[in-house]
C-alpha cells in the first residue's frame, strides 16, 4: 500500500474523496494499520514516510500523478550500459571510439520507435491504463480509496 502512496494527487480533486491524496493516502494506511494490529510494527517506516517524504521533502517532490513514466529505470539503464561500454578510467583515444560507438547505438535506438509501427501497449501503457481506470471507479463511487491503494 505504501508503494501507492506517490500515485496519489498532490491535492485534493473535486471529483475524488478527500482522503484521495497524498496526506490523506497516508493517513488511511496508518489506520488500516492501527486496524489489523500491525501499527507498532510499521511504525518506525511510517514515521520514517510522514516525516522525510511528507514533511521534508513534501509530496511535489514524490508524486508521479498524471505522469506517464513513473520511473527512474530509464536513467539506471542508460548509467549501466555506459559503466559497462566504458569501465573505469579508459584511455582517452579508446574512450573517444567507444563514445562514438555508443552515440550511433543510442541515435538508433532513439529513432527506432519514431519509424516503427506501435500495435502493442508496452507495460507502463498497461499500469497507466490499470491506474487511469481505478481513479474512474472511484470517481464513480465504485471504489473507495482502500481498494485503489
Amino acid at each position: 500500500m505504501i508503494m501507492a502512496v506517490p500515485h496519489f494527487p498532490l491535492k485534493p480533486i473535486n471529483d475524488l474523496p478527500e482522503s484521495f491524496q497524498k496526506t490523506g493516502g497516508l493517513a488511511l494506511i496508518i489506520t488500516l494499520a492501527v486496524a489489523v494490529n500491525l501499527f507498532f510494527d510499521l511504525k518506525v517506516l511510517l514515521h520514517y514516510i510522514q516525516n522525510y517524504w511528507i514533511d521534508t521533502i513534501g509530496p511535489q517532490g514524490f508524486s508521479v500523478y498524471g505522469f506517464s513514466i513513473q520511473t527512474n529505470n530509464y536513467l539506471e539503464s542508460f548509467h549501466s550500459t555506459l559503466q559497462t561500454m566504458f569501465g573505469r578510467h579508459s584511455p582517452m583515444w579508446p574512450f573517444y571510439e567507444k563514445l562514438r560507438c555508443f552515440e550511433r547505438k543510442v541515435s538508433r535506438e532513439f529513432y527506432k520507435p519514431l519509424t516503427a509501427n506501435k500495435t502493442t501497449l508496452t507495460s507502463r501503457d498497461r499500469n497507466n491504463a490499470l491506474i487511469d481506470i481505478a481513479i474512474q471507479q472511484i470517481v464513480l463511487g465504485r471504489y473507495d480509496v482502500f481498494a485503489f491503494l
